[in-house]
């Protein structure tokens, strides 16, 4: 999980106007992201949504996270039922838009640091 000042990135992402203005960059410049968006969500705001995927991606790798079958499976059905919330209603397709997310972490990571570079 990337740290920005001792913090998830996903949380700075999720919450600060630099952390969303990293999100976006990294959107602008991902073709099979933008593809998989406009194929599959329904509303047009994809990174409220990449941006929703993105922290339940990185807050479920957290160091303290606590686990039983009947929170695994309300943590499934409240990560389904916020993403539908965003536009992306076909639950099939969840997986491959956190495989998307996971495989260009990299990418992601870099426009982090150029966008928070920037306030420095």
């Amino acid at each position: 999980m990337d740290l920005v000042g001792g913090l998830p990135a996903c949380a700075l992402d999720k919450y600060t106007r630099i952390g969303k203005a990293a999100l976006k960059r990294f959107y602008l410049v991902s073709d099979p992201l933008q593809s998989f968006m406009q194929q599959n969500a329904q509303r047009r705001n994809p990174i409220a949504l990449m941006n929703m995927a993105m922290f339940q991606i990185e807050s479920s790798v957290l160091d303290s996270y606590l686990s039983t079958p009947a929170l695994e499976e309300l943590k499934t059905l409240t990560d389904e039922s916020e993403l539908a919330s965003l536009g992306l209603t076909d639950s099939a397709c969840h997986g491959e838009l956190y495989r998307l997310l996971r495989t260009s972490a990299d990418a992601l990571l870099q426009q982090r640091l150029n966008c928070w570079h920037r306030v420095d």
